[in-house]
């Protein structure tokens, strides 16, 4: 027997890195690689207008610094006035600031009408620009979130899934190590105990990494059509729009301009890669993906470059105080990537759960590809010839994998051949009564019609063939609708139930073959003459040739029965 050999350590960590980020490390690596050997101009997201002052100091405090003739001139006012000595203030503060912006940021503000100016207006449309592009690739992250940290941290945060691949990976293990409940809840205390004691830079760098995307996120999501909506044209081609009908917009919007994030390279293509990664999966070296991703790094650098106009014209604070009247007003917070850790390491622990299973699936594959390699001279486990499921975004649970892959090379590889000696004695043979006769053409008749049925699968799978078709087209769209989803199910469940059916006939078949067979070759010669006449005549000169072909056909297609036999319970129980 062959001996029992693991995963090699490059098909492991390939395997590993396409479940955590659906491409191998080496062809990501190769694809950057490719991307950033030509210069592009990378736009970082800062805060250039200095208000701190605005934001570290009340209105009271800085009533009560003034000098006393001021503070009594403001409550002459407010006697007449009938308003407070801090309103009074209040509002002269915010005139005071008004002008101010209107003179370093010409065209934000009309302070006379008290409303926005047309070059807010014009830097709104731009951001709603920026906006709608970053928009579409956010949908999937909200789908699966954990599933998406787990992959930006390929990026960001190799040495993390490194450290997962060699401590807490069951595919560490050696395929002589029993699979119990024990070694299981040893990997996955060996996950919790690296999640413990991540090292502080890779958590704070990944943690980062988490709140830019957040941010770039909950600025793609802000309410630009009612905004812009508040606007409206008096004057030729200028859109106004008064404090009052801004202000519940504005509150929105200055939460996220306040707390702004940098948006590096490296999260960007992150961000194309998660939604392109089947794509890419499937054609690492694709030339039109890459011109694909420089295409939207260069987009996604112009629209980087709209919102840094913005941040660095508009003084959100001080607009905001301003606008709501009311120099002690200050933006809110934006929250969203608090729990992101939870949902990294629930997502980690479910690949590991999947990795588990694929492991026992493989080890006992594994014993069965030892004998498979004696029997039949197989490098590596048969696989289905078509499998065009693999190629859709989201990973999909197909249950005849093994089955449906050793019935694929049997009727590739072995069927014809059998076909043609099983057939001589369909043709040629002298049955010993109709019960043989009946019996042995029942098993021909099933075990043909098992093999059409699977040489039709087949056909139907390729790209060519009606299912291979669909599976092409649902692979377009990264967020299937509900209905795309269970037109998928409800495909995936057709073939699986072809499999079921051709392993139906083929068992059924088989087994009534083997049964004939197994008396043409039994030690004892009268067995053989129980279901046939001519057993010995066949051929003439050629009988003892053929009937050692016919033997090796009723050994390869016994042992066929005996695998698949090993192969169904493994497919049922995981």
């Amino acid at each position: 027997m062959a001996n029992l050999k693991p995963m090699s350590l490059e098909n492991n960590r390939t395997a590993f890195d396409r479940l955590v980020s659906g491409l191998s490390a080496q062809d990501r690596a190769d694809m950057l690689r490719r991307i950033n050997s030509e210069d592009m101009a990378s736009v970082q997201l800062v805060e250039t207008e200095d208000e701190t002052a605005e934001k570290n100091i009340s209105l009271h405090l800085k009533f009560q610094t003034l000098p006393l003739i001021h503070k009594v001139l403001i409550k002459i006012k407010a006697i007449f006035t009938g308003k407070t000595s801090e309103r009074v203030y209040n509002d002269s503060v915010l005139m005071t600031m008004a002008k101010h912006v209107n003179r370093e940021h010409p065209g934000l503000l009309n302070t006379r009408m008290y409303y926005l100016d047309s070059i807010f207006y014009e830097r709104l449309k731009d951001l709603k620009s920026a906006a709608d592009f970053f928009k579409p690739y956010f949908a999937p992250i909200d789908n699966e979130p954990g599933e998406f940290y787990v992959f930006l941290s390929s990026f960001v945060t190799p040495e993390i899934s490194d450290k997962i691949n060699s401590e807490a990976d069951p595919f560490s293990l050696s395929f002589d190590v029993e699979p119990t409940t024990m070694e299981k809840d040893r990997l996955m205390k060996n996950l919790d105990n690296i999640f413990s004691n991540l090292d502080p830079n890779s958590k704070a760098n990944l943690y980062s990494a988490v709140q830019s995307i957040s941010w770039l996120k909950q600025f793609s999501v802000l309410p630009f059509l009612h905004f812009t909506a508040q606007f409206t044209n008096l004057v030729g081609t200028s859109y106004t729009c008064p404090y009052r009908n801004a202000a519940v917009d504005y509150d929105i919007f200055s939460a996220v301009f306040t707390n702004i994030k940098p948006i590096s390279s490296e999260l960007l293509e992150a961000l194309f890669f998660y939604i392109h990664k089947n794509e890419f999966a499937a054609n690492p070296h694709s030339q039109d993906l890459e011109r694909s991703v420089k295409e939207f790094m260069a987009g996604a650098n112009s629209k980087l470059s709209a919102i840094q106009m913005f941040v660095s014209s508009v003084p959100v604070i001080k607009l905001g105080k301003i606008i709501n009247q009311d120099f002690d007003w200050l933006p809110g917070n934006i929250d969203g990537s608090e729990a992101w850790f939870p949902k990294f390491r629930a997502h980690w622990r479910e690949i590991l759960e999947i990795r588990w299973k694929d492991w026992i699936k493989e080890r006992k594959k594994n014993l069965i590809a030892a004998t498979l390699h004696d029997d039949f001279g197989l490098i590596k486990f048969p696989e289905m010839k078509y499998h065009p499921w693999t190629s859709l975004w989201s990973k999909v649970q197909f249950n005849c994998e093994l089955t449906g892959g050793f019935m694929s090379w049997f009727n590739l590889e072995m069927y014809h051949e059998m076909l043609a000696y099983l057939n001589d004695i369909v043709l040629e043979g002298v049955f010993n009564g109709p019960q043989s006769r009946q019996e042995y053409t029942s098993g021909f008749n099933l075990f043909q019609q098992a093999n059409q049925k699977m040489a039709d699968l087949l056909a139907a799978l390729s790209p060519n063939g009606d299912y291979g078709v669909k599976f092409t087209e649902w692979a377009k769209f990264p967020v299937g609708t509900i209905q795309m989803q269970n037109q998928i199910k409800t495909a995936i469940g057709k073939i699986e139930n072809s499999i079921y059916d051709v392993m139906k006939d083929f068992n059924a078949g088989s087994a009534l073959l083997v049964k004939f067979l197994s008396k043409l070759f039994s030690p004892d010669p009268k067995n053989a003459l129980e279901v046939m006449q001519n057993f010995s005549s066949m051929k003439g000169r050629g009988n003892r040739e053929w009937r050692d072909n016919l033997e090796k056909v009723y050994i390869n297609l016994s042992k066929c029965i005996f695998y698949l036999s090993e192969l169904e319970p493994i497919e049922h129980t995981f």
